[in-house]
């Protein structure tokens, strides 16, 4: 495929590559030069990133997907998910809501 190389401030160099059996790519190096560090692939209208395996992808549905390549979600995330205030579903937060349950529980059962 066609191979475009871009040297930005500092050396480091860009390679924005085009081939047809993985759509159009942009690839990351390390300050050598030699050493990839991470791509950016257009792949059948998704925004795909990642390097030796698919990290994250956008959908030309505007579905995320983080280790999941068929996100079936808005968010599809393969994995833990970790947040340092609170998650919330449909605008009630999912602790508060727990904790309302255990309340209710524990006065339900005396």
């Amino acid at each position: 495929g066609d191979s475009v190389s871009i040297t930005r401030a500092g050396g480091t160099p860009l390679e924005i590559t085009r081939t047809t059996a993985q759509g159009n790519m942009i690839n990351f190096f390390d300050t050598d030069g030699t050493t990839q560090r991470a791509n950016i692939q257009l792949d059948s209208n998704d925004l795909v990133f990642g390097l030796t395996a698919e990290k994250l992808r956008i959908t030309s549905t505007g579905r995320v997907g983080i280790g999941s390549e068929i996100p079936d979600y808005m968010l599809d995330v393969s994995g833990a998910i970790n947040s340092e205030t609170d998650v919330k579903v449909g605008g009630v937060s999912v602790s508060e809501t727990a904790l309302n349950d255990a309340v209710a529980m524990a006065i339900a059962l005396g």
